[in-house]
């Protein structure tokens, strides 16, 4: 156990991409199938969160560590755990909202994965992992309720709030959280944060925007 949860880091991640990309298709045709069911989505929220509040006290012992990157405000762990709180307060514009962002999100991190460099099994990349098929059977289901309306306004005023949010806590903390002071290094691509706050905030907003309408279109034919 404490191997699992080790602070030493030992190399690259180690993981099947291969592997979790299908485990990710699996879990949005199997997400899809039940849509309809509220106890499966509530097992895939609640699973969600514990698995944020595990990641969280893994990082809770280096401070340092807990700072740079373990508060919750990248993306993908925003949205499990904004999920988790609209679902259960009602707040049905926030849970639609984070479920577009979290389904996107973990198709973006299997896609272009980045997980931290431990060797199979650490704590970091089976939350990796696990978070984000929660994330996408959550989101999936949500997303194909036919009572949550998202407009363009909700969308652009979430985004903004979001990003704003991230973009204080980064330039109070020199942290790099929703990739909004720089971008991955794999991408290769160096802009002013300025013009990464305003490219993320639209892009995000963009997608969510059109992909609300397609679904939206496609509901009013039904």
């Amino acid at each position: 156990m404490e191997n699992f949860f080790r602070y030493n880091v030992d190399g690259s991640a180690s993981i099947n991409i291969m592997l979790i990309r299908l485990a990710l298709i699996f879990s949005i045709i199997f997400a899809y199938y039940f849509r309809n069911s509220e106890t499966l989505l509530k097992w895939s929220l609640n699973l969600g969160t514990a698995i944020q509040l595990l990641m969280l006290y893994w990082y809770l012992g280096n401070v340092e560590l807990f700072l740079k990157e373990g508060l919750p405000l990248f993306h993908c762990r925003l949205s499990a755990i904004m999920m988790f709180f609209g679902y259960y307060t009602n707040s049905q514009k926030i849970t639609k909202y984070f479920s577009w962002l979290g389904v996107i999100g973990a198709i973006i991190a299997f896609t272009f994965p980045d997980p931290s460099p431990y060797v199979w099994p650490h704590v970091t990349n089976v939350t990796f992992v696990g978070s984000h098929i929660f994330l996408v059977i959550s989101g999936v289901i949500i997303i194909n309720k036919k009572n949550i309306y998202l407009s363009t306004r909700d969308t652009l005023k979430l985004t903004f709030i979001m990003n704003t949010i991230l973009m204080t806590t980064n330039l109070l903390i020199h942290s790099n959280y929703g990739y909004l002071s720089e971008l991955p290094t794999f991408i290769g691509i160096k802009l002013p944060r300025a013009a990464l706050f305003f490219l993320m905030t639209m892009c995000i907003s963009l997608i969510i925007i059109m992909l609300e309408k397609k679904q939206s279109d496609l509901q009013s034919n039904n």
